[in-house]
């Protein structure tokens, strides 16, 4: 399915209601998707399981647990084993983080990761554009809205 370019000199009223009732849609879903996504964690494992590291949705590592075996591995080892690790809960979280924004947004999202604490501001500046541009196809309209 091809998208159409988008002309806003050909958008009417049904289009506008269309529009916005597919945002409502999705800031729905989105509300929806906000608790699981600030309980996302991603789970790493190293040097055969006595490194575990969790991550939060961002990728900040809120726990590490080394079994007191660790201690037999050398500095090297043990350094590229806890960084094999995080690097696994991080990638983890980022991968659940991205089904859980697709699938509220019912589709694929582009391969850059949106940053979870931005997720709010985004939406903001989108209403605020949405707003804005619904005010002034109202306005060269000659609609009031009721004012």
């Amino acid at each position: 399915m091809s998208a159409m370019p988008f002309d806003p000199a050909k958008i009417d009223l049904a289009d506008l209601d269309r529009i916005r009732d597919e945002a409502q849609q999705t800031m729905r879903r989105l509300s929806g998707a906000e608790g699981e996504l600030s309980s996302v964690q991603g789970v790493g494992s190293g040097a055969s399981g006595l490194i575990t590291v969790l991550t939060d949705g961002a990728g900040r590592v809120t726990k590490i647990d080394l079994n007191p075996r660790v201690t037999r591995l050398d500095s090297p080892t043990l350094a590229e084993e806890l960084l094999r690790a995080i690097g696994t809960a991080q990638d983890e979280a980022a991968r659940r983080t991205q089904e859980l924004l697709e699938n509220a947004l019912g589709g694929q999202l582009p391969q850059q990761m949106f940053d979870p604490d931005r997720i709010e501001a985004l939406l903001a500046e989108s209403d605020a554009s949405f707003a804005a541009f619904i005010n002034e196809k109202t306005r060269r309209m000659g609609i009031d809205g009721g004012r």
